[in-house]
């Protein structure tokens, strides 16, 4: 837990450098949208924006591969037992004295 705390305030950090050594302010033109801002302001939310996007992305992807695994295991509960490569046919024991 206490990794956690100071990759957090490290990322902090950079973060509010990079945001003070890049104050410049910028025109950003987007179809009819003019937009007066930081350099750094627009990057960290572009950024933010790529990663809302991903997680959106991934969290389907996850999802979606649930929603298959779950049916694959409702087939294979459906069938009737099949012998696996490998696995020992079911018969009893042989003593190998007699």
């Amino acid at each position: 837990m206490l990794k956690r705390y100071i990759l957090i305030l490290i990322t902090t950090v950079l973060i509010v450098i990079f945001a003070v050594q890049n104050v410049e302010k910028i025109n950003i033109k987007l179809w009819v949208f003019d937009l007066h801002a930081s350099l750094s302001l627009i990057i960290i939310l572009t950024f933010a924006v790529g990663a809302i996007i991903t997680i959106l992305f991934t969290f389907w992807e996850i999802r979606s591969r649930n929603v298959q695994i779950k049916k694959l295991e409702k087939r294979l509960k459906e069938q009737p037992e099949i012998e696996t490569f490998g696995s020992a046919p079911e018969s009893e024991p042989t003593d190998p004295e007699t």
